[in-house]
C-alpha cells in the first residue's frame, strides 16, 4: 500500500520530501512504509516520525524539530471528515518552533467523504488509491426515508441489526 501511495504522489509531485508523517495511531506504520520506500530513490534519505494521540483528538509532535527548507508528506489511510488529518497538521505546526512545510499533495489510501467535501487539507490537495462518496442527508431530505425508511444515527447502536433484521 506504501509503494501505491508513493506511485501517487509521484504522479503529481517529483519535488523533495524529507519526513513522512501519518496520525497515530491508524497511519502510523504506513506513514514509516511511505518513508522506507522514498528512501528507496536515488539519493534520498527519508525520515519518520511518530505523531502521538492527545486529549480531545489532538494529535502532538514532539521532541524532533523540522529545519527550515524541510519537506514534510503527510499521509493517511483512511479519510472521511479530515478532522484527523487537520489535527495531525496542528499538532506538527504547534511543535516546531518555526513554519513547516507541506508537500502540496495529502496521499491517502481510501478517501470516503460526503460528497464534494474533503478535498484538500491545509492547503494540500487530498489525493487517494481508493475514492468512494458517501452518501449523507438529513431525514427530512432523504428519498428513502419518505418511502418508510427509518434513518440510521451514527454510533447509535448496533445498525447491522436493525439493517439485516426482518420487518414483519
Amino acid at each position: 500500500m506504501a509503494e501505491q501511495l508513493v506511485l501517487r504522489l509521484r504522479q503529481h509531485y517529483a519535488g523533495q520530501v524529507d519526513w513522512v508523517v501519518g496520525s497515530d495511531s491508524a497511519a502510523l506504520g504506513l506513514a514509516k512504509d511511505v518513508a522506507n520506500v522514498l528512501s528507496r530513490e536515488p539519493g534520498t534519505l527519508v525520515r519518520n516520525y511518530p505523531m502521538q494521540k492527545g486529549p480531545d483528538k489532538t494529535q502532538i509532535w514532539e521532541k524532533q524539530i523540522i529545519l527550515p527548507g524541510q519537506k514534510v508528506l503527510h499521509v493517511e489511510e483512511l479519510m472521511t471528515t479530515a478532522g484527523t488529518a487537520e489535527a495531525v497538521r496542528a499538532g506538527i505546526k504547534a511543535g516546531n518552533p518555526h513554519p513547516v512545510e507541506f508537500v502540496p499533495f495529502l496521499p491517502v489510501l481510501v478517501h470516503r467523504p460526503a460528497k464534494g467535501e474533503g478535498l484538500e487539507v491545509d492547503g494540500s490537495k487530498v489525493i487517494w488509491v481508493m475514492h468512494y462518496d458517501i452518501w449523507a442527508v438529513t431525514p427530512d431530505l432523504c428519498e428513502l426515508c419518505r418511502l418508510g425508511s427509518k434513518p440510521l444515527r451514527p454510533r447509535a447502536g448496533n445498525n447491522w441489526s436493525l439493517l439485516t433484521s426482518s420487518t414483519r
